[in-house]
């Protein structure tokens, strides 16, 4: 392995562990056993360093997805793919690929980017991840002949959505075995992967016309809007140098009984 692939994969560990921004050159250096020159000599900064890591990761990822896609086209000759395989192809390189190494320190980088937004971030997503979008969503419109583009679109940024907290969810205290008490488990990679493709194809092909979900008022903005929310309890005014308002009362009105003393011969 040359210097510069060392220094490449000792980065991809550390920002994935760490964060980007966490993570410092001085890291780096002693992961990948070089002196500080060495990086500087083939990345100039920790802002490129970072950049060659992000794309190198999407790089991958997205070209093991789009050559799942156009492999399986050509196998059916062209012919719409079932939404199982979709997003199957979807979700492999996250989890099955290299035993999702690839997968998990890409997703790890994405989710401390949506915590601590980067310009390297965005230029990445843009310019590798907008492409695969664009192609799952055309692929999708040719198998899904109910719904437009609107829809497909909601439904397959749900999709990156479940996929990408799901796998990040492996190896991180295993949460879902410990409340089901161990009757699914995040480590158990075929079952993971059978019930988040029939959960997401399902998702992905329902009805476009179903009812909307009818909220009780005064929980939706339209209702706010129309003077349907609950009221609110009135707040007394603070103003500065102002008194609280006072309500004009009955003498005697609302008085509590007063206790009468038993009268004793001191009090004659």
């Amino acid at each position: 392995m040359t210097t510069r692939d060392r220094i490449l994969s000792a980065a991809e560990r550390l920002f994935a562990e760490k964060g980007v921004e966490n993570a410092t050159l001085k890291m780096v250096t002693q992961e990948a056993g070089v002196n500080l020159a060495a990086v500087n000599y083939h990345f100039g900064s920790k802002e490129e360093l970072v950049f060659a890591v992000f794309d190198d990761l999407a790089d991958r990822i997205s070209r093991r997805r789009l050559a799942l896609l156009a492999a399986r086209k050509l196998a059916v000759g062209g012919k719409p793919l079932g939404i199982e395989e979709i997003v199957y192809f979807f979700m492999e390189p996250y989890v099955l690929h290299e035993g999702g190494r690839d997968g998990a320190l890409l997703i790890n980088m994405i989710l401390h980017h949506r915590v601590s937004p980067t310009r390297t971030a965005e230029r990445i997503l843009a310019k590798y991840f907008d492409k695969v979008a664009y192609k799952f969503v055309e692929v999708f419109t040719e198998s899904i002949g109910h719904l437009d583009k609107k829809a497909l679109w909601w439904r397959y940024y749900f999709m990156v959505s479940s996929i990408l907290f799901t796998a990040s969810e492996r190896g991180q205290g295993n949460r879902l075995a410990r409340i089901s008490e161990g009757s699914a488990d995040l480590n158990n990679l075929d079952e993971l992967v059978h019930q988040l493709t029939i959960f997401l194809a399902a998702g992905m092909t329902a009805p476009k016309d179903s009812p909307r979900v009818q909220l009780p008022p005064g929980f939706t903005t339209a209702d706010s809007r129309a003077g349907n929310a609950p009221a609110r309890p009135k707040v007394a005014d603070k103003t500065p140098g102002k008194k609280p308002a006072t309500s004009k009362r009955v003498k005697g009105e609302n008085d509590e009984p007063m206790a009468i003393r038993k009268r004793t011969s001191r009090s004659r």
